[in-house]
């Protein structure tokens, strides 16, 4: 399935806080805020009482991360080369050079961008 044909808001995704930081957005990217259709919403606990752990800050800006960088790590996926279901050595190991290239330029990229850290 490409990603003109899933049935996800088409993204790019980008987090807003039209709210104020303890209630954050995820919205199309490129939309005026007139336009914006709240894809999710990441909350915070650590300023209100609650038992149990508590979501603070720093991990609810992880989330929206997490959440907001959906459909570039679906894409990111997508163009993952398909493992043969039956291969010579030669055939495997020509996959796995093409897997190790798609993974250091695609994947790590993807990853990078959901967890916030530098690739």
């Amino acid at each position: 399935m490409g990603m003109m044909d899933s049935k996800h808001t088409q993204g790019p995704w980008v987090i807003e806080d039209p709210m104020g930081p303890e209630s954050l957005w995820i919205v199309e990217a490129g939309k005026q805020t007139y336009e914006w259709r709240c894809i999710a919403m990441v909350c915070r606990d650590d300023d209100i009482e609650v038992s149990g752990p508590k979501i603070s800050a720093r991990e609810q800006n992880a989330n929206a991360r997490l959440i907001a960088s959906a459909p570039a790590m679906a894409e990111a996926l997508a163009e993952a080369p398909p493992p043969p279901v039956e291969a010579t050595v030669d055939e495997a190991r020509a996959w796995l050079l093409e897997y190790a290239v798609w993974y250091g330029r695609t994947a790590r990229a993807a990853l990078s961008t959901a967890t916030g850290e530098a690739g």
